[in-house]
């Protein structure tokens, strides 16, 4: 079975266009990406402790790592599990001779 979108989709490659481009921009600033990362991340993490800046902060993050994956729960009220599961064993009969 196949996965992803549509066939022509382009949507995944817009994304990697821009973070392709904050990549070359670390690059041009710093040297190097990684080392762009490394001072990004300083500044990261002085600003995202003012209220204006932080999605701002999420936003880049999210660009570079992809969006953290949503949590879903799976219980019912108070904490138990909405389904119950058994499990049947059934033993297995023997072939029937010719």
């Amino acid at each position: 079975m196949e996965r992803g979108g549509q066939p022509g989709n382009q949507n995944a490659a817009k994304g990697k266009r821009w973070q392709k481009a904050l990549e070359r921009a670390l690059a041009r600033r710093y040297g190097d990406v990684d080392t762009g990362l490394e001072k990004l991340a300083e500044k990261f993490i002085a600003l995202s402790e003012t209220d204006e800046a932080k999605d701002v902060c999420r936003d880049i993050a999210d660009r570079f790592d992809g969006k953290p994956a949503q949590a879903l729960e799976h219980s019912g009220p108070g904490g138990e599990l909405p389904v119950a599961v058994s499990v049947v064993l059934t033993p297995a009969l023997p072939k029937p001779e010719d």
